[in-house]
This record gives structure tokens, sequence and C-alpha cells, in this order.
């Protein structure tokens, strides 16, 4: 978090409670949705802080990411960047939402822990 922070236009804080690691593949493909999304926030939300949360409960890995940035247009919904998302999502057999109004966007992923 402290490389993201030195942007100065927008505040990360991170929660990540795991008591494990997980398979190398969930990791690469939850690490990679996690930048896209942040990626996402820094270039378009205007946001001034945003959060991110990885834990587990029961049989399932949670990812979410919230911000308090501008909200995202709905033709921007589909881009290839939520595109990879969702092709990255489906390759853990996971699932996942975004919700976005004029002030903030949550995304959240689901993905069962094998």
């Amino acid at each position: 978090m402290e490389k993201i922070n030195r942007t100065k236009k927008t505040t990360f804080y991170s929660q990540i409670t795991m008591s494990e690691r997980l398979d190398k593949h969930v990791e690469f493909e939850l690490y990679s949705i996690c930048l896209e999304l942040i990626n996402n926030i820094i270039k378009h939300a205007n946001a001034t802080e945003a959060r991110i949360k990885l834990y587990h409960r029961d049989t399932y890995i949670y990812l979410e990411i919230f911000d308090n940035g501008n909200g995202i247009q709905e033709y921007t919904q589909q881009g290839k960047g939520m595109r990879n998302i969702q092709d990255r999502i489906a390759s853990l057999k996971g699932t996942w939402q975004i919700e976005s109004k004029s002030k903030g966007t949550y995304a959240s992923a689901q993905v069962p822990i094998s």
C-alpha cells in the first residue's frame, strides 16, 4: 500500500485476514483483479479514499474494493478491463458484482476455496 499511496490523489487502506496461503493460480488471479480495480480507481474515479478487503469465510474467499469516487458510467462497465476481470473470476469458478452510484463504487468477488 505504501507505494500506491505515493500518488497522493487517493489514499488506499487494506485489510487482509487470511490464515494461510492460497493456490498460486488463485493468488495470481486475485492479485490481477485487484490491480485492475486499483488502476481504474487511480485513473478514473477521482476518489480520495479506497479500501481493499481480502478474507475467507467458510468455503469462500472474498475480495471487496470500495472507493468514494465519482462512480463509473454504464458503458465503461463492459470495457476491456472489466471483461478481463469477468474472465478471471470465471476461471476461478467464482462470481462478482460491481455497484456504482454517483458517489463511489463497490466491487465484490467471491471465489470458492479449492
